[in-house]
């Protein structure tokens, strides 16, 4: 084998020479480039692709949670319906109370106050009925508020003189005014029990007064 001066083969100094035609080579070049733009290309579409999934996937959980959220709502709009019927359930019980209490407050000690009319009418005279009205609701001042008003209708059996009956009345407690209002007279039929005495037909004296109680008759303003 041939050897230089400086000790290398000899081929190794033999200068090498590209043989390729310009031609290939240039295709070559333009190879290597297409290939690089289509990976280019490839990546592009893989990032474009992943972006849109990523969007999908995006706006499908978004829209899940969307879907939640209604349901939640509705959820919570039902129960404040049930909450608001409770409510009003419970304003009503509130309402019916208070009035309740305010119809209770009114409501006239119907015993007491008659049985104070009957105790100072005169001998002879009986209470034989009544018409009176409650008034309005209770107030905090019971003495200087009308109560109850209407009439009484006093009976005897002889006519009296009514006029001490009625100033009595007015002096009763809880009396605003009583006033006479008419007399009348009727006659009675016998009356027959058996193995009793029969009582004869007689005629009987009715006394109408008009009469207006204050607030203290109240059952409410008692104590």
């Amino acid at each position: 084998m041939s050897r230089t001066r400086s000790g290398q083969p000899a081929y190794a100094a033999i200068p090498h020479v590209d043989l390729m035609p310009r031609v290939e080579t240039e295709r070559r070049s333009r190879a290597a480039l297409w290939r690089i733009w289509g990976w280019v290309i490839v990546g592009a579409l893989a990032i474009v692709v992943i972006l849109a999934a990523l969007m999908f996937w995006l706006r499908w959980a978004a829209e899940q949670q969307l879907a939640a959220e209604q349901v939640r709502t509705q959820a919570l709009i039902s129960e404040l319906a049930s909450l608001s019927d409770v409510s009003a359930a419970l304003a009503a019980q509130a309402e019916l109370e208070s009035f309740a209490a305010e119809a209770g407050s009114a409501a006239p000690t119907w015993s007491a106050t008659l049985a104070a009319v009957s105790a100072v009418l005169p001998a002879g005279v009986a209470l034989s009925g009544f018409d009176l009205n409650v008034g309005g609701i209770a107030t905090t001042t019971p003495e200087e508020s009308a109560g109850v008003d209407g009439t009484l209708t006093l009976q005897s059996p002889t006519p009296v003189d009514i006029a001490p009956a009625i100033r009595a009345i007015r002096a009763l407690p809880g009396v605003i005014a009583a006033d006479g209002r008419e007399v009348t007279s009727t006659v009675s039929e016998p009356v027959v029990v058996e193995g009793e005495e029969a009582v004869p037909a007689g005629r009987l004296y009715a006394y109408e007064l008009t009469i207006t109680f204050d607030q203290t008759v109240y059952a409410g303003s008692e104590g």
